[in-house]
């Protein structure tokens, strides 16, 4: 919603007891967060960032504006780790239509190497897969790299901003990633 005074819930503590009330049970699972524009808002405003407020709460990192993340799961038949890599930021995107939201997804690629880029401004869902060749000098030859790019969705529904600006319904949740642990596989599941 985009009027933060004029939610069912006050904004302040009560927003985020609420949002604590929610996460608590999956803390655990929660790698850690990003800000987005909602909390660039909050922070101009009141000079406090709910969202870091809230992982302080969940004892869960906040990571700012963007992070780097790497993910050792498993081991492949050479017995080493499977390892990725995920940039993470909240994304921006000026486009309402999805290619313009792919476009801006996509932006991400031009700041670091990663097998993942995840976004979630524009709330539409997309998962698309990038290649690229990459030489390897240490064996002479051109190894050949796949990206994702995922976005995620939206949570509330198509209320306040979204009717104001005759968008259309988002759906709402966001894609399942899973990353194997026996050999490098990302599955994009929308």
């Amino acid at each position: 919603m985009s009027d933060t005074y004029d939610e069912a819930i006050p904004p302040g503590d009560p927003q985020i007891d609420y949002a604590y009330e929610i996460f608590k049970p999956y803390k655990n699972l929660i790698v850690g967060a990003v800000s987005g524009n909602h909390e660039y808002r909050s922070k101009k405003d009141s000079n406090m960032n709910p969202l870091r407020q809230l992982c302080h709460m969940l004892d869960v990192p906040f990571f700012g504006d963007e992070v780097l993340l790497q993910f050792r799961l498993g081991l492949k038949k050479n017995k080493k780790p499977v390892t990725y890599t995920a940039y993470v930021s909240h994304g921006c995107s000026n486009g309402s239509t999805v290619g313009a939201k792919a476009n801006g997804l996509s932006r991400m690629t031009n700041i670091v190497l990663a097998d993942i880029y995840f976004g979630a401004h524009t709330h539409q869902i997309m998962a698309y897969p990038l290649s690229f060749y990459v030489p390897d000098q240490h064996n002479l030859n051109v190894v050949e790299i796949e990206q994702w790019c995922v976005s995620g969705g939206g949570y509330l529904g198509r209320t306040g901003y979204p009717i104001r600006k005759n968008m259309r319904p988002v759906r709402i949740g966001s894609p399942t990633v899973r990353l194997d642990g026996r050999e490098r596989r990302v599955e994009v599941t929308l």
